[in-house]
């Protein structure tokens, strides 16, 4: 099986810090180079205090992952380089004025299938706004150990962590879930915090997916503002919001899958500190339509 891994995302995700990424399984059908490219636009959405107006969202990311094996085809090391963008199109917005944020990504993966039934990815990377590279004030450190283990022909359970740290934060998340495939045709993926969604194969060419997403990258992952005003010159933000999407996917063999799709935001909100983290104020806002659409490919 082969699927995009949205940490809370999402991409997935996916995320204005390109935590999305596959789940290395293109390894072990004998490539080792990966290229994923994902873009999201969300519709205007009303902030719930008519004097902020409309917030205009939109985020994407191109990831390319090297990988090679180790001793022997169960074990693997993938090497990742990315660039993401995120866009907080908010005119009036009280604190700062920056919209568009750009950042690059890496990280480097330990994939393993040695152990009996199991799955194992071992993730360590970074993300950092690529406009100055300040990595003291505007890095993210994240870490994910994620294993899966083969219940049954059909089924499998997950267990692992996934955390982040910098920009005066840090949180911390389990993950923990089940995969089940039934009647041929449908898989049913409910791993939190990773992937919700439930998909229908028509063949091996092509399937849908009903998802469930959300925005902002990892749940309450801070951005720091290289601009703002007063006491918010180099403040903190994050974003939250989630939705539920349908999507078409198409697949050639184990080498191209190409993804369209959309849905509904179900709003969210706007947490914006200042530098130092503190004095923190929320800004929600209603539900919008988006889309998006992905392409991976693998030699």
């Amino acid at each position: 099986m082969r699927y995009l891994l949205p940490l809370l995302s999402l991409p997935g995700y996916l995320a204005a810090h390109s935590i999305a990424a596959t789940d290395f399984m293109w390894i072990h059908d004998g490539h080792h180079v990966d290229l994923d490219v994902e873009a999201r636009h969300v519709f205007p959405a009303d902030f719930e205090t008519d004097k902020y107006k409309q917030l205009h969202y939109d985020d994407g990311y191109a990831a390319l992952y090297l990988a090679h094996n180790l001793c022997n085809p169960c074990h693997s090391l993938a090497y990742e380089v990315g660039y993401s963008f995120f866009r907080l199109g908010w005119k009036e917005n009280p604190r700062f004025s920056e919209q568009d944020f750009n950042f690059a990504t890496a990280s480097i993966s330990y994939i393993s299938t040695g152990l009996d039934d199991w799955r194992w990815v071992l993730r360590a990377g970074v993300s950092v706004d690529s406009d100055d590279f300040d990595f003291g004030q505007t890095a993210l450190y994240y870490g994910l150990a994620w294993g899966r283990y083969q219940i049954s022909d059909c089924a499998g359970a997950h267990v692992g962590a996934f955390g982040y740290a910098g920009v005066e934060n840090n949180y911390f998340l389990p993950v923990l879930g089940l995969d089940w495939t039934f009647c041929d045709k449908w898989t049913i993926n409910a791993i939190f915090p990773l992937k919700a969604d439930i998909e229908y194969a028509f063949n091996d060419t092509f399937d849908i997916a009903l998802n469930f997403r959300t925005f902002g990258g990892p749940y309450k992952s801070p951005k720091r503002v290289p601009g703002g005003h007063g006491r918010y010159h180099d403040a903190i933000f994050s974003v939250y919001s989630s939705g539920l999407e349908l999507d078409l996917n198409y697949h050639c063999g184990t080498w191209f899958t190409a993804e369209i799709g959309g849905g509904w935001n179900f709003g969210g909100w706007v947490n914006i500190k200042d530098h130092e983290n503190r004095h923190g104020k929320y800004y929600k806002f209603d539900g919008a339509p988006y889309v998006e659409a992905s392409v991976s490919i693998s030699f």
